[in-house]
């Protein structure tokens, strides 16, 4: 590799398994000059924020500040597998609805974990008509860490899936909001983006709708 191709390299936004991309699917660099949705002019002038949870969006830098990549219509990509952390909470042993939460920080899982574990005990402490010795605590600690379980799983990230949203605005139009997981992060976005919204739309639902309108014609 020469050095030209190590100074590229390094252009690139890449960080923690995360690539930040356009709507091409292009590796955005910094240095790269992008337009928002007003078809204003702004510089990718450093590294910016990969998710840092499930669901988030992160963040991409332009002209020094931190703005959603939805607005100028980039996000944050996985190139493979997602290694998560997943706490799962049962209320007994066979209980058929689990309650399943996922992580990407090893920390972030094992706080939630030992407050789940805590909370729990906490409540049966409460609720017991009976005053409880220290063995008795140990042992109820032992029995409800049997019911919480944290594990290490690999996520395949559907690349395919459509996370461009739209804005259905009060005069009519219908305006570009960018590319985001969850309805929450899309309409923050919005909001930042000064949008008098009516309806949010994600663009796998808009083209499902397409698709039955053509049908029909």
């Amino acid at each position: 590799m020469t050095n030209t191709d190590k100074l590229a390299d390094c252009a690139k936004i890449m960080k923690n398994g995360w690539t930040l991309v356009n709507e091409q699917g292009d590796t955005v660099e910094i240095g790269d000059v992008l337009a928002d949705f007003r078809g204003d002019k702004l510089q990718v002038t450093g590294q910016g924020r990969p998710p840092h949870k499930w669901g988030s969006t992160g963040r991409i830098e332009l002209e020094g500040q931190e703005f959603f990549p939805g607005v100028v219509g980039c996000k944050w990509a996985r190139s493979s597998d997602v290694m998560l952390y997943k706490v799962t909470q049962v209320v007994e042993y066979l209980d058929p609805n689990p309650v399943t939460t996922f992580f990407e920080q090893y920390w972030e899982a094992s706080d939630f974990y030992e407050n789940c574990v805590n909370d729990a005990v906490q409540w049966r402490v409460d609720h017991s008509p009976y005053s409880i010795s220290e063995k008795e605590l140990d042992e109820i600690r032992e029995q409800e860490r049997e019911l919480v379980r944290l594990e290490e799983v690999s996520m395949a990230v559907d690349k395919t899936t459509e996370n461009k949203w739209f804005a259905l605005c009060s005069d009519g139009t219908l305006a570009v909001v960018g590319f985001y997981e969850d309805y929450e992060a899309a309409e923050a976005a919005a909001d930042d983006l000064n949008y008098d919204v009516i309806w949010l739309v994600r663009g796998s639902d808009a083209l499902q709708w397409a698709d039955t309108i053509n049908a029909n014609t």
